[in-house]
């Protein structure tokens, strides 16, 4: 569920901001919303050195050193040694791609000196180098000495001699500075000195955990300054904004009374955009992680949906991969990792949500026959034969589908009630089950069953009427038709949609299939050919489980993440929670 949250506002005499701000940091209680834009010079220098900072811990961090835990005055200089080198790098690098320019230019010219050539015209012998089409070489005047380097693109490239000046009315080519020995030995050059600086960053990256605590404190110096800077301002008085759980209002209240400062604790209005605090039973907890990595958080007027984002998620996840044996072994490998990691882990759902989804795979795998593929063991049947049906998996994921949708429309009906808004998300139930029996109309090639018929029109007739009520027939209408127009279309592409699940599902026991039919066409006949089939049965399934993974991050997400949202009306729009508690040392 969204925490609500309590609008606070804190107005004190300006020279009193910092130690106000201390004892905020302290309370730790309240997201701070600024009056003004964050900024100033001193805010430019820490956002400067935070993004140096973080570009050598990226770096350092590919080195993977044992990290030393240690502090003192020469760390300063060694980040800024570290960074210097990194940026020396950069040079060096971009040096190496003009260098490796030059020589692909110069290298068909061959091995001269251009100091050379400049010495002869110091003795009074011209030399020039042109670009000439091969056709045009016999018209070249007869005094000058004309030598043919190479040809390329029917283009001929010459070294002219003449004790004359030389006008040729061709592309001339201008002397480089240097010859290709000089270019080679300076791209040399940049190697090493890259290589010595590799070396340098290599045993400086031991001080990579002390180069991060040193970003923290860089980070919540950032976030103290945009507290400070961000603050209203107007005739010597601070005024200082933020949101606070409802529940913790009573920490708040506390210090400021303690401080004596002047605030006023109030509901958020229309215009306020409070963050996202969820606070869900621990079953519920298990999709954080999801929600996490794709960065979603519904706003503070939003539905929390996390619970059928677990339920539905976990039933796509096991139709989706919808292997037995593939359940198996993530259960394992979540099993060992939740053994070795779990101790230093701060919060478990990782691994249980990976339990729930391999528990869901393995029960898909066991109703459908499916271990490894459904040719490698024959002799394991389907304890539903019934889902091994094309049209009947195809008929279930559109049931699967309505019902994920018709629970936003339900959802959003209680919401409504007892508004007679509340009819119009039940006239877009009656349209979703018409859609359902439409869709296994038009792609299974069914029958429409009778019975649904009426739902194509009392569903359009509660949704014309009732999605924008008013005393004004023609003012409900108008909105209400725009709404069907808009949206009736999709109801029926949303449901079908979920159709996916069966393809991909298919895709995946039809690769194990494949995988296991090439495997076994080469039999166990020596150690050799067993050794190969083995590996391609290995390999095989390893490649298959990464696209189901891959098709979890596409398709299980998408369902949930569009397809429910949109009906649900649901922007994800949240910001998070983050309430003032940093050190503002």
């Amino acid at each position: 569920m969204i925490v609500k949250m309590k609008k606070i506002s804190v107005i004190l005499e300006d020279k009193d901001i910092r130690p106000a701000l201390d004892g905020l940091a302290e309370a730790g209680v309240l997201h701070l919303h600024h009056q003004e834009i964050p900024g100033g010079e001193e805010m430019e220098t820490l956002l400067e050195e935070y993004q140096r900072m973080a570009t050598v811990i990226s770096a350092l961090e590919q080195v993977r050193p044992r990290p030393l835990q240690e502090e003192g005055a020469h760390v300063k200089q060694m980040f800024i040694n570290v960074w210097t080198s990194l940026e020396e790098m950069k040079g060096h690098e971009e040096d190496i791609r003009e260098l490796q320019a030059q020589i692909n230019r110069w290298e068909p010219w061959g091995t001269f000196d251009p100091h050379e050539i400049r010495a002869l015209e110091h003795n009074g012998i011209r030399v020039k180098l042109y670009a000439v089409p091969q056709e045009k070489l016999a018209g070249l005047p007869e005094d000058l000495a004309v030598e043919t380097v190479f040809v390329a693109d029917g283009i001929a490239r010459l070294i002219v001699f003449s004790q004359k000046e030389i006008n040729l009315e061709f592309e001339e080519i201008i002397l480089p500075e240097h010859g290709l020995h000089q270019w080679l030995g300076l791209k040399e050059r940049a190697q090493n000195q890259i290589r010595e600086l590799q070396a340098f960053v290599l045993e400086a990256a031991k001080y990579i955990d002390v180069f991060k605590a040193r970003l923290k404190r860089v980070e919540s110096r950032i976030i103290y300054q945009q507290a400070l800077t961000g603050r209203g301002v107007t005739e010597g008085f601070s005024v200082l904004q933020g949101y606070c759980p409802a529940d913790q209002c009573n920490a708040f209240e506390h210090r400021a009374r303690t401080e004596k400062w002047a605030y006023l604790i109030q509901e958020p209005g229309e215009e306020d955009y409070p963050p996202t605090l969820l606070r869900n039973p621990k079953w519920v907890r298990m999709i954080d992680p999801v929600m996490k990595m794709i960065n979603v958080l519904p706003g503070y007027s939003e539905n929390d949906v996390s619970a059928v984002f677990l339920v539905f998620f976990s039933v796509f996840f096991g139709i989706l991969i919808g292997d037995a044996g593939y359940g198996l072994i993530f259960a394992l490998a979540t099993g060992w990792a939740h053994r070795v990691f779990g101790r230093t882990m701060a919060r478990k759902e990782p691994f249980y949500l990976m339990y729930i989804l391999s528990g869901m795979t393995v029960v898909w795998g066991v109703l459908t026959g499916t271990f490894f593929g459904q040719t490698l063991f024959p002799g394991i049947k389907p304890l539903v034969p019934w889902l091994n049906d094309a049209d009947n998996v195809q008929r279930l994921c559109f049931f699967i589908g309505a019902l994920h949708l018709s629970i936003a429309h339900l959802w959003r009906a209680v919401l409504k009630w007892p508004s007679l808004a509340a009819l119009a998300e039940c006239g877009w139930l009656c349209l979703l089950w018409g859609m359902f029996f439409m869709a296994r109309v038009l792609v299974l090639g069914e029958t429409m069953v009778q019975g649904a018929i009426p739902l194509f029109f009392i569903g359009p007739l509660l949704v014309v009427f009732f999605t924008r009520p008013n005393r004004n027939p023609l003012k409900a209408i108008g909105g209400g038709l725009g709404d069907l127009v808009l949206n009736v279309v999709n109801t029926f592409t949303d449901i079908v949609s979920y159709i996916r699940l069966f393809a991909v599902g298919l895709a995946t026991v039809a690769v194990a299939d494949a995988f296991n039919v090439m495997a076994l066409g080469l039999g166990f006949d020596n150690i050799f050919i067993g050794f190969l089939t083995a590996l391609i049965l290995v390999a095989g399934h390893v490649f298959n489980m990464v696209l189901g993974a891959m098709a979890i991050l596409v398709h299980g997400l998408r369902l949930n993440v569009l397809e429910f949202s949109s009906h649900m009306n649901l922007e994800w729009a949240g910001v998070k929670y983050t309430p003032f508690r940093k050190e503002t040392g």
